[in-house]
């Protein structure tokens, strides 16, 4: 996203970013803060529907002054609001000059079959192994020119198997062994060295050549290595130098080595004031992780994430420190059964995945369910902390649209915190179902509904709880819903929101204080009312739609008081914001 914006490596994130606002027409500058945790710039992730429009946007605007590329490697590794991003480019910017070239392993259609069948002017293609004549051709090229003794090539040839990566780094593990030193590169090396080559074992996979390579490295350099590898594919010099405890300039010293070797190589960081360094290739990354024991992997994962908590903003990492703390955990229960330590390892990984998983819930449901099904795996004790996961998953499925799964696991919590004698998670698995029975058996669930919520209030309301009462008064503004109650509505919307603040579910709040906002504009509300209140979440909100319905009840608001001035403003705003959006459906494919 950085490089086709025209943006550089080195650039601070502030530079980064009014960089790209310069790009951008006075009506788009909005689309900088949506897109800026995208390209790696800061900033806290938006909705998915609210970032592929922003994604989209911006490249149509790069788009009116010269033709882009977008280019998406690895794309196998893409979480499911990233390939929506990507689709809403093709549905929605086909008169624009755009070319999005993406990069993946055959993984990618084993986990989602059908991604992008039927769009137009989609293409897919396979790409076949190298030929020969390819083979012989990238040997040149690495050797700057020079050719292989036949026999040293015919051996390249039959044990790369057509893989340009296998070919590279054979080609630099037998030039190593030759001891030809560190200055000579590839493209630099005497081939009169080669002659004897074809007289060496070839180890028979990419893995296995990675590791032989890998192994004759020098010591310190294995170190950094392995370390880096932990780290992931990019990795940071200061974590790096932390964690291996060698000293700073051996580090450095290292790491130059293995960048000359084309080992790593440097890379934009992702976080503020750490240089970053990239594996040349995931598969390098692979073999230096598996070069460590268990053990070493366990203690340097758990570290990590405490490095991680010193140097970044907490709450805001948490799927990354979670992450790292459950592959801590997990590397030490398979060396044996679970010790006190390990367990409160486990609990600790589980909460910060809970964590990062809840805050995403209405921003990227697929993301934030995969993260909260990692942390319940992680958390086998029967009590609130599993029940508290449990029914943030329970949101996270109705959401995605599994509500079987969703009853279901509502249920489980139910009948487990009803045996254990625990009313407030008993009384909120029996809301939940109720909420579910109207979807699924409507005949007399209205009722039901109501009764649950009005009972639930009283339970919430003696314990304190916040989240319960934001979670009862949502239940009975369904109620009134379903029969037409429009004061009623309002109220219970405004009455959920606030609770919800309480409880720090903002996103989710903030759905609520929109939504009332229109029922109010045909309520019998007073319309100075919904106008501060409209003017409020028009100021504070983080997602277009709840924008767009607080400036379009601003504007109505403002039209009864006379307020012509107001209006005219307020309807602006939602005209940009309405405009933006784009029509409720894309075109036919």
């Amino acid at each position: 996203m950085r490089q086709a914006a025209g943006l550089t490596g080195v650039e601070s994130e502030q530079e980064a970013r009014d960089r790209l606002t310069a790009l951008l027409p006075a009506e788009l500058k909005h689309v900088v803060e949506l897109v800026a945790p995208v390209a790696g710039l800061g900033g806290a992730p938006g909705t998915v529907e609210d970032t592929a429009w922003a994604v989209q946007r911006l490249l149509e605007a790069l788009a009116v002054q010269r033709p882009v590329v977008l280019v998406l490697d690895d794309l196998h590794w893409a979480e499911p609001g990233l390939l929506t991003i990507i689709d809403g480019i093709s549905d929605w910017s086909r008169d624009a000059p755009i070319l999005v070239l993406a990069l993946a392993r055959p993984e990618l259609l084993d986990d989602v079959p059908d991604w992008g069948a039927g769009k137009r002017n989609a293409v897919a293609a396979l790409l076949e192994p190298l030929r020969d004549q390819d083979v012989d051709e990238l040997t040149r090229t690495l050797l700057a020119g020079h050719a292989l003794p036949a026999a040293v090539a015919h051996q390249i040839r039959l044990a790369a198997g057509g893989n340009p990566l296998f070919v590279e780094q054979l080609l630099a593990m037998l030039i190593e062994d030759q001891q030809l030193g560190e200055d000579q590169q590839l493209g630099r090396n005497n081939t009169t060295h080669l002659a004897d080559l074809a007289e060496l074992a070839v180890p028979p996979t990419i893995a296995a050549l990675l590791t032989a390579r890998l192994d004759r490295l020098p010591p310190t350099e294995r170190v950094v290595m392995g370390v880096a590898s932990v780290i992931g594919q990019t990795f940071y010099r200061a974590a790096v130098t932390e964690l291996s405890e060698l000293l700073s300039e051996d580090v450095t010293g290292a790491l130059r080595a293995l960048l000359r070797k084309g080992l790593v190589r440097p890379y934009r960081t992702d976080l503020p004031g750490q240089d970053a360094l990239r594996f040349d290739h995931i598969l390098v990354r692979d073999a230096a992780y598996h070069g460590l024991t268990k053990d070493a992997r366990a203690q340097l994962h758990e570290r990590f994430a405490r490095w991680l908590d010193k140097h970044t903003d907490g709450q805001a990492y948490d799927d990354f420190a979670g992450s790292n703390l459950e592959a801590a955990y997990r590397n030490r229960a398979e060396l044996g059964p679970p010790d006190e330590a390990t367990r409160r390892l486990g609990e600790e990984a589980s909460a910060r995945l809970a964590s990062a998983g809840q805050l995403l819930l209405g921003a990227d449901d697929q993301a934030g369910v995969a993260l909260l099904t990692r942390a319940l795996a992680l958390h086998p004790d029967e009590g609130p902390g599993r029940w508290s996961i449990q029914f943030d998953l329970v949101d996270g499925l109705d959401r995605t649209g599994d509500l079987h799964d969703a009853t279901e696991l509502a249920e489980s919590i139910r009948a487990t915190a009803e045996a254990a004698g625990d009313v407030q998670w008993t009384t909120r698995g029996r809301l939940a179902l109720a909420s579910f029975r109207q979807q699924t058996a409507p005949d007399g669930a209205t009722e039901l509904l109501r009764q649950e919520a009005e009972e639930a209030l009283v339970v919430f309301d003696r314990l304190g709880d916040e989240l319960g009462l934001g979670l009862a008064h949502i239940c009975l503004k369904e109620v009134a819903s379903m029969s037409g109650r429009l004061a009623m509505m309002a109220t219970e919307s405004q009455l959920a929101a606030d609770h919800l603040i309480r409880a720090g579910r903002n996103r989710l709040a903030q759905m609520y204080t929109s939504g009332t906002l229109l029922v109010m504009m045909v309520g019998e509300h007073p319309a100075s009312q919904g106008l501060v209140q409209g003017q409020r979440v028009a100021a504070t909100a983080d997602g277009r739609v709840p924008r767009l319905n607080a400036w379009i009840a601003v504007a109505f608001c403002a039209a009864l008081l006379g307020n012509i001035e107001e209006e005219r403003r307020a309807r602006e705003h939602a005209e940009q914001l309405e405009q933006n959006c784009g029509p409720p459906t894309p075109p036919q494919r």
